[in-house]
């Protein structure tokens, strides 16, 4: 699991040291996800790898810093990132496997939206949508 974030630090691309705290607490959130003794609780492999790199790729995209998200695991083994705060929230939607697409859910008061087969781009959008707040 780690070794997607650390395969992508090569030269002339972030480093550990230079990803935020936010984009690190994200993302040690998701692994621990997979260390949980409970296995019925336990992400599915493709949640797992397809989260880090998804938020590895979002990172990029971002013009500001990553805010922290917390993770979840699915009945079914998906994940979802959450982005909260009051009257504002970001969810990006891993299936646990590749026959369904990623979506990123928005909603800011009582407006709300769901952009399906969603990118990194997207979700970075939203994320800086949601750091304006």
């Amino acid at each position: 699991m780690s070794e997607i974030i650390e395969t992508m630090a090569r030269p002339g691309t972030a480093s550990w040291d230079e990803l935020d705290e936010g984009f690190s607490m994200t993302v040690s959130r998701v692994q621990c996800l997979a260390h949980v003794e409970d296995e019925d609780e336990t992400p599915a492999p493709h949640a797992l790898s397809s989260a880090l790199h998804f938020l590895l790729q979002t990172k990029r995209f971002l013009a500001h810093t990553f805010p922290r998200g917390t993770a979840t695991v699915s009945d079914d083994g998906s994940i979802d990132v959450y982005w909260r705060k009051p009257g504002r929230t970001v969810q990006l939607m891993i299936p646990a496997n590749e026959r369904r697409t990623t979506s990123v859910y928005h909603r800011d008061g009582s407006d709300y939206g769901l952009d399906k087969d969603a990118t990194p781009e997207t979700l970075a959008h939203w994320l800086e949508w949601f750091a304006r707040a």
